[in-house]
């Protein structure tokens, strides 16, 4: 039984890990490139108008 939880919560742990890797490396190679192109109006008229599309 303990062996079983463990394995559960060890993937569980790997695929969170994942999850958050991911968001990560999205933020860093388009979020920011974008950010860095565009000039700072624009992109704070962009996240007000899209802010709340990314949240769940």
């Amino acid at each position: 039984m303990m062996i079983n939880l463990s394995r559960i919560l060890n993937l569980l742990s790997v695929i969170a890990l994942s999850l958050f890797s991911g968001a990560f490396l999205f933020i860093a190679f388009v979020v920011v490139r974008f950010w860095q192109a565009v000039q700072p109006d624009v992109f704070l008229n962009w996240m007000n108008d899209h802010f709340f599309v990314f949240q769940p």
